[in-house]
């Protein structure tokens, strides 16, 4: 089967809860899987890169090198994978699946907050100023407990706009389109993220070109492996040297605005995007890539496409689990990492911590399933009121 009728299989059955689906959902396509398991994957050892830090804002070069390639790419990936498996939901649906995004964001913020002020950690001391960073987040939609999360409110508004953009006419869609843009430019200028606005314009244009590649088929020219390997390579090249150019000022190819001592990186979750062409072409070159080459596992390289489909069907998890990982094990571990380790043993620390957060998760899992079925069940209850009540005869 080539890539273009299992991205219509996966148009067919997967729904809006698009960042991991479960194990016994009719049809799993093995490609998406694949690709999910590459970004998660990516996105734990770009975490745990973090602790070769030795300031907030210091990075050793090595270590900043692979950050700052890996961050050119890798959430916009996960948006551009949300839109290849999106197809169009009742009102109601759409708010259901939105709604449980957001109640396991603010469910991992309380988790995470509760128990760092169980535990005692420096920065989670009990007093008022620590009842604010509880309650902040429910008013702000950020300055969660746990960053991670940022990105399960960001995709739960992008799924809702596109929803309506699929349902609405041109006219309409033209007033949406310079929505999204007005706020880009306003969030850009004014660092404005409130309920991570920030996110939401270059998101939904990610989304959106998730959903383009599913229907119009572009990739058909890519079904076999030679093809695929070179296209997969040469978009990672473009990735790494357009994140190498990104200086980090929006508007201004050749000024520096740097937000870290060794050069700027990608860094969504605070609408920090650097000048936005080298920012497009990181991020769409790299998501191609990785597209590219889970298709090229999925059809010649089983036994490894089982194992990595088997991470990427609990990509959800893994996110949820990271975001805990950051703040009991990276932060604690963080300053003895970035101040005796070599390099080279940061980086065997960092992808030890990757794996260790895999080979575990039959043991985070018992705690993540039971957190996604309490708030599915949540928002079943609040979308199901939206539902139009039929009139009695």
């Amino acid at each position: 089967m080539n890539l273009m009728n299992r991205l219509a299989l996966t148009h067919k059955y997967f729904g809006t809860d698009s960042l991991s689906r479960p194990a016994h959902s009719p049809v799993r396509v093995a490609f998406i899987d694949v690709a999910r398991a590459i970004a998660i994957i990516l996105m734990l050892y770009a975490h745990a890169l973090e602790m070769s830090k030795t300031t907030s804002s210091a990075f050793p070069e090595s270590t900043f090198t692979q950050w700052q390639f890996i961050y050119g790419f890798h959430m916009p990936l996960f948006y551009v994978i949300s839109g290849l498996v999106f197809r169009q939901k009742s009102k109601t649906k759409i708010v259901e699946g939105s709604l449980n995004l957001i109640f396991i964001a603010f469910a991992i913020h309380f988790f995470v907050w509760a128990a760092a002020l169980l535990v005692g950690l420096p920065h989670h001391r009990p007093n008022g100023q620590d009842l604010g960073n509880l309650i902040r987040p429910f008013a702000k939609g950020g300055d969660f407990a746990t960053v991670v999360v940022w990105f399960l409110v960001s995709l739960a508004f992008v799924q809702v706009l596109f929803n309506v953009w699929l349902l609405t006419s041109a006219s309409k869609r033209i007033m949406l389109a310079v929505g999204l843009a007005v706020i880009f430019l306003a969030s850009q200028a004014k660092h404005i993220n409130t309920w991570q606005i920030s996110t939401v314009p270059e998101g939904f244009a990610l989304f959106a070109l998730g959903y383009w590649i599913t229907k119009q088929k572009i990739a058909e020219r890519f079904n076999r492996n030679a093809p695929a390997i070179t296209g997969a390579l040469f978009g990672f090249a473009i990735a790494m040297v357009a994140s190498k150019l990104n200086h980090g000022c929006t508007f201004h190819p050749n000024q520096s605005c740097s937000n870290f001592s060794s050069g700027f990186g990608v860094f969504m979750a605070h609408g920090e995007l650097g000048f936005i062409p080298l920012f497009v072409l990181s991020a769409t070159a790299g998501s191609l890539a990785v597209i590219l080459l889970a298709d090229v596992i999925a059809r010649s390289i089983p036994a490894l496409s089982n194992q990595l489909s088997s991470i990427g069907s609990k990509s959800l998890d893994l996110l949820i689990v990271n975001g805990i990982v950051l703040v009991f094990v990276q932060k604690p571990l963080g300053h003895y990492v970035s101040h005796e380790l070599s390099p080279v043993a940061q980086m065997a620390v960092a992808a030890g911590l990757t794996a260790v957060q895999i080979l575990l998760l039959p043991v985070w899992q018992l705690f993540t399933l039971r957190l996604a079925s309490m708030t599915k069940r949540w928002a079943g209850a609040v979308a199901s009121r939206l539902e139009p009540k039929s009139s009695a005869t």
